[in-house]
């Protein structure tokens, strides 16, 4: 029987600090911050797998609750530029999960110390002629 891990979580903080898997830190840290966007590319691979197969360069933003006035908003972005639409400037982290065939991201911040920035994602497919 195959086994699908229903959750996987990927996290992108602007003061990145090094672990090991099992949450030890590194002695050395060297590109933490590329290592989460690599991780973040992989579970753009497992979502297409998981929603069945077909690939996608884009993703619908859903935004919700952002920053101090609690602001929503929505466009269509690259995927490999999502790390850019959820943060902002200043100390933050982005908790990305996907869960069962649905991606979603929480940012902490300042402004938001119990995970105030909701994003949904949903993948955007080009109408072809």
């Amino acid at each position: 029987m195959d086994t699908l891990e229903k959750q996987k979580v990927v996290v992108i903080q602007s003061d990145c600090v090094c672990v090991e898997e099992d949450g030890t830190p590194y002695d050395e840290c060297f590109g933490c911050w590329d290592d989460s966007l690599e991780r973040l590319a992989d579970l753009k691979s497992e979502w297409a797998q998981r929603i069945g197969g077909k690939s996608f360069d884009q993703v619908i933003v859903e935004a919700k609750a952002m920053g101090y006035f609690k602001e929503s908003g929505r466009g269509v972005i690259d995927f490999d530029t999502l790390h850019k639409a959820t943060t902002l400037r200043g100390d933050f982290r982005i908790v990305f999960t996907l869960e069962d065939n649905n991606l979603t991201a929480l940012r902490y911040s300042h402004d938001e110390p119990t995970g105030g920035g909701r994003f949904t994602f949903l993948p955007f497919y080009e109408d072809e002629d």
